[in-house]
């Protein structure tokens, strides 16, 4: 059980969830219900702020990723990617075939750690019925065992391209500073097709789960999308509701706010809240998923694209072979050697903006960077998955408990702050770059 607070004041009775774990970083939501109805939920981020894109400004091109893939312990290789990106934009650099593969290669080990991560650790124990990953543990070892071991190897893979499994140094703009032997691209290749049992086992896992009944209604999903591959690092930005629009417009259609009490930045895209992640790849993009991917959905009757925000553990964990298959397919198919550095000439008189987009684990991630022509920086605009999925995340609450609440009208608080929690966690928020507790303020009349 939760600790619980509760204050009475009037005809408001107040109570305050503590300690709720698996989300990550500082988080609260306020919930108002009166008449056995949502009236509403806000979601407040309380993280003090970091103030990145003023700590990068007046720096030199070269030494904005170091800083910027600081940003987040969970997803610095994206970080790392799209701010390289961006710097290549606004540089008119050109990387070669090789570097894109190695990049796709970083960011592929960073999926398959965090997907792994997240669906056992922060969403498995909801679903059988425990507290923590720790309590799950005594009885299913061998489902903790098989993350740990997916983890692993997606730690390995990162470091074999980034030098380190956290906060790569080694990829630069225009290409990387060191590429591995031969010899460590086959040894892990062979630790990445040791874990393909595991990871079927994974889907086999999350695909029997029963989720809970929950179809969303009007839902905009936004996925990056380049015609002939499942989304990663290049194409358009499209939504299922029909828009489509390059990296470097998106000011055009996405607009960002703040909500009074919280640190934490909103979007909408033409003024409606949309939701972008794993599950919103897959809805757009699932004819471009592999045949083993296709298989494994034919095999546990899914269906895509679905609106139950509750699948997007299992569009995860259907990423996560996705991903292994195509890193595999990469070493397999390639050998990398050293290659010399793109040197960067700016042309004088003029700033130079560039805009890297790539998704990451949970969704679009932009970097928009504006460089003088002696290369420093002088303006930029950061916008984390996060970020975009917030406003959604509070509407889904809103929604969702009122459907519980009208289905299941017995449920007590201790039941329905776990559908909550539950759902908040399907959309794998990152608050900030480390796991701390999210604060459940409960308001009754």
């Amino acid at each position: 059980m939760h600790p619980v607070g509760e204050e009475t004041k009037m005809s408001e009775k107040k109570i305050t969830l503590n300690h709720i774990t698996k989300v990550e970083g500082h988080a609260e939501v306020d919930i108002a219900i009166e008449d056995g109805k949502v009236k509403h939920a806000h979601v407040h981020s309380y993280e003090g702020a970091r103030y990145f894109e003023g700590l990068i400004k007046g720096r030199k091109w070269d030494e904005v990723t170091l800083i910027t893939s600081r940003i987040c312990g969970i997803c610095s290789c994206g970080h790392t990617v799209a701010s390289i990106k961006a710097i290549e934009h606004a540089c008119n650099i050109t990387p070669s075939h090789q570097t894109l593969l190695l990049r796709e290669l970083l960011t592929i080990g960073e999926r398959i750690r965090s997907h792994a991560s997240h669906i056992y650790f922060f969403c498995l124990p909801d679903y059988l019925g425990f507290e923590s990953a720790i309590a799950m543990a005594k009885d299913y070892n061998q489902e903790v065992k098989d993350c740990l071991e997916i983890v692993r190897v997606g730690n390995e893979l990162v470091k074999l391209i980034g030098g380190r499994d956290m906060h790569p140094f080694v990829p630069v703009p225009g290409g990387l500073t060191k590429v591995e032997s031969p010899e460590r691209f086959a040894e892990v290749l062979a630790e990445l097709k040791a874990i393909l049992p595991l990871v079927n086992k994974t889907i086999d896992l999350f695909a029997s789960l029963k989720v809970p009944d929950y179809e969303r209604k009007e839902t905009m999903y936004l996925a990056l999308d380049n015609h002939h591959s499942f989304p990663l690092h290049t194409g358009e930005l499209v939504t299922n509701t029909g828009l489509r629009f390059k990296p470097e417009q998106y000011k055009e259609f996405l607009e960002e706010h703040f909500h009074k009490g919280s640190t934490a930045k909103f979007a909408a895209i033409q003024g409606k809240e949309y939701s972008t992640g794993a599950l919103a790849r897959v809805n757009i993009a699932s004819d471009k998923l592999s045949p083993s991917v296709q298989e494994k959905i034919k095999e546990h009757k899914l269906e895509f694209p679905t609106t139950n925000l509750f699948m997007q553990n299992v569009a995860q964990a259907l990423e996560i072979l996705q991903w292994l298959e195509r890193a595999i397919t990469i070493i397999e198919n390639n050998t990398f050697a050293d290659e010399e550095q793109h040197k960067v000439n700016l042309e004088k008189g003029k700033e130079h903006r560039g805009v890297g987009v790539i998704e990451v684990p949970r969704g679009i991630l932009f970097h928009d960077y504006t460089f003088n022509d002696e290369g420093f920086l002088v303006e930029a605009n950061i916008i984390t998955p996060t970020v975009q999925n917030l406003a959604e995340v509070e509407k889904d609450i809103t929604t969702y408990l009122n459907t519980v609440l009208e289905q299941e009208p017995e449920k007590n608080k201790d039941e329905l702050v776990l559908e909550v929690e539950k759902l908040i966690r399907a959309f794998d928020p990152c608050f900030s770059c480390s796991t701390h507790f999210l604060k459940v303020n409960w308001k009754e009349k």
